[in-house]
This record gives structure tokens, C-alpha cells and sequence, in this order.
């Protein structure tokens, strides 16, 4: 497994050329999160945040579809991560890789988006 700062770093982009990196964390928009839907890469959102949970996904009790619905920012997870145990929640956070931003072109920080809403150069 890559670490949360290397993996980010290379499957993620800047969005309009703007260096979207501030604090310890990368900041991602929407348009960017929602590539990160299948098994091969599976990022949450839960409130603002952005969780890589594709190391999760082999061996989740759920199953990887339970994780895999939700991938790409389909939803806000709040619910899903409420729903887990202490020590669930404790590997969660632990698997924070950033934190959402607006989309350029987009008065609206969470989904839904439409394509003219969001520019990836």
C-alpha cells in the first residue's frame, strides 16, 4: 500500500491549473473525487472530508460493494461512518487523504454537479 501523501499525489490532479495543496492535507473537488469510484481506487466523502478506502475493500465485512455504492463522492458518507464501531471509525479517519473544495465554476461544495460545473485542465 502507498501511504495517504504518496498515493494522493500521484492519482490526483489540480484542478485549473490552481495548486490545490493547503495545510496537511490536499483538497480535492468534487470533479476530481468522483474518478475514484471503482475498485482499483475508492475515495469517500464524509462532511467535507476525503477518505482512500481502497485498501479496505478486500476484506471489509460489508463487502467492497457496500464501500464501492458510495465511491466517487455518490453521497455524503456521514451516515455509513456512524454506523461503524469505535475502532471502525478510528481506521477510517486514519485513512484521510484530503479535504473537498468547490469546484470552479460551482456555488455548490458538494453534489450534485454537472459537468459544465466543474473544469479539470
Amino acid at each position: 500500500l502507498l501511504d495517504g501523501q504518496n498515493y494522493t499525489a500521484k492519482y490526483s490532479q489540480t484542478c485549473s491549473g490552481f495548486d490545490n495543496r493547503r495545510g496537511p492535507y490536499r483538497r480535492f473537488t468534487h470533479c476530481q473525487i468522483r474518478r475514484h469510484n471503482h475498485e482499483g481506487s475508492a475515495w469517500l466523502i464524509v462532511d467535507g472530508n476525503v477518505y482512500d478506502a481502497t485498501s479496505v475493500l478486500l476484506w471489509h465485512p460489508g463487502g467492497k460493494r457496500s464501500i464501492l455504492r458510495d465511491a466517487g463522492g455518490a453521497k455524503n458518507s456521514v451516515d455509513d461512518l456512524k454506523f461503524h464501531s469505535k475502532t471502525a471509525i478510528k481506521l477510517w479517519k486514519s485513512l484521510k487523504i484530503g479535504e473537498l473544495r468547490q469546484c470552479i465554476g460551482s456555488s455548490m461544495p458538494f453534489p450534485p454537479h454537472t459537468e459544465e460545473q466543474c473544469v479539470i485542465s
